[in-house]
């Protein structure tokens, strides 16, 4: 199964169906009607496991025993697909607030439909299987099969809210208007659309194509194709401005040199594999491309500093104890911790970062936060030490204890001080006081 950072920063088909009517309410043989339709339709889109607390190779023994009770008034069943070049979930949704079923499928990676060779076969064996679907489990109220991605990029409340009504918000390739929607907008209107292709469904709904294949959604080609579709749904829009609007979003897909302060830029690697999916990592890179935080200002000449303690191997031993806890602590998941590498830094400021350690400090126990500014700079030094043949120059207030190497005296718990002060989730600031920043500065500077 692929990472969740790979998960998150990759294209999928997303397919979303809402049905007016919920299969349980018919007792157990519901959930069957639903498991037997999907076992015989889906064909290489089949999930193989079925999910709660545990994964299970999938049965439809095993799925009407895992099926969940999320709230009084919702059933849920999570269907994986972990096996094979085409992997994904299937999640069903059985009543809620709105009542009905809720299909929501995603499938990774994208491109797996979008192969020049294939992409016609797989495309309509997906529209095969919603055609099913709703043929079967209907009356529809509403669905669409579109990249996930750019599905975000729109304007469809459906991503956020499954609750809003139905509407003609945006031109996907696949789209499943339901009886209610399509008299809103005019049935004649309607099946006079300017698309690839329009089915009328028996339910009273329409199901229809804005081009043949997933292939071009994002192209000159696809844009302007949706765009014709939406500005004949809703005359009220202007085409040129519809057409604009899709192919700036088309940008997001296009690669976009990165040009990071180079002090920080594996951290914020890090932050854009953890936090951020596609349909804004071009933004995000743009953004983290103008960002340079400020100089370091955690250090003092050398030879301006001294010790001013009256047993330094006391305070050496405190150093190193602390260093090895933040070891202790991080060192399963990191392992480069646990070796003190230089790269490590950078896995210890996302850890600080992911954790939210400045922002929730003031929620922690006395002790603990007695420990954090310690810990961080104590390892920090250490990898100084290490690494840049630096030497602890030990004081009784532990922020001026620095560490020399060679003309600089660097003060690695006044840095650490510095960064649990802003919080982690303050777009931006967050950087201004990185541990890496300071090493990797330490690493220029060192013979200078």
């Amino acid at each position: 199964m692929i990472s969740y950072e790979e998960w998150n920063r990759s294209d999928k088909l997303a397919v979303e169906l809402h049905f007016a009517t919920n299969p349980l309410d018919q007792g157990p043989s519901g959930l069957d009607t639903v498991l037997e339709l999907v076992e015989r339709e889906a064909g290489f889109l089949m999930p193989d496991k079925v999910m709660r607390k545990r994964t299970y190779r999938y049965s439809r023994q095993r799925a009407r025993e895992q099926l969940m009770r999320v709230t009084p008034f919702l059933d849920s069943l999570l269907l994986p697909k972990e096996n094979g070049d085409l992997q994904g979930v299937w999640s069903l949704s059985f009543g809620g607030t709105q009542g009905g079923l809720t299909f929501e499928v995603s499938l990774y990676p994208l491109s797996f439909f979008r192969q020049q060779e294939t992409t016609e076969a797989r495309c309509q064996h997906v529209m095969h299987v919603v055609r099913a679907l709703c043929l079967h489990l209907g009356p529809v109220k509403y669905g669409f099969a579109h990249s996930g991605a750019d599905s975000l990029l729109g304007t469809d409340p459906h991503t956020t809210d499954p609750t809003s009504p139905p509407g003609a918000y945006e031109a996907y390739w696949l789209n499943v208007y339901g009886k209610p929607l399509v008299d809103a907008l005019g049935r004649e209107r309607v099946l006079s659309l300017p698309a690839h292709s329009i089915e009328p469904l028996p339910c009273g709904g329409v199901l229809w194509l804005s081009r043949p294949t997933l292939a071009d959604f994002d192209s000159p080609q696809g844009r302007s194709s949706q765009a014709r579709c939406l500005v004949h749904l809703r005359p009220e829009l202007r085409l040129e401005d519809v057409k604009r609007s899709l192919l700036e979003r088309s940008l997001a897909f296009q690669p976009v040199e990165k040009n990071f302060d180079p002090d920080i830029a594996g951290l914020i690697e890090l932050i854009l594999q953890r936090t951020t999916g596609l349909s804004t990592l071009r933004k995000e890179i743009e953004r983290y491309n103008l960002y340079r935080p400020p100089p370091v200002s955690e250090w003092r000449p050398a030879h301006e500093v001294q010790s001013d303690v009256d047993n330094p191997a006391s305070k050496l031993t405190f150093y190193e104890v602390q260093a090895e806890s933040l070891i202790a602590l991080l060192h399963t998941e990191h392992p480069s911790v646990a070796g003190q590498e230089p790269s490590s830094i950078i896995e210890v400021d996302d850890y600080v970062g992911r954790e939210r350690w400045a922002e929730f400090k003031e929620y922690m126990t006395q002790a603990q936060r007695e420990l954090l500014v310690p810990m961080l700079g104590a390892y920090l030094g250490e990898l100084l030490i290490k690494h840049l043949g630096g030497r602890w120059v030990p004081r009784r207030s532990l922020l001026e204890s620095s560490v020399v190497v060679g003309p600089r005296a660097w003060l690695p718990f006044l840095r650490a001080h510095h960064l649990l002060q802003v919080p982690s989730n303050s777009l931006g600031k967050s950087l201004d006081f990185t541990l890496s920043q300071l090493f990797h500065q330490a690493v220029r500077l060192a013979s200078v």
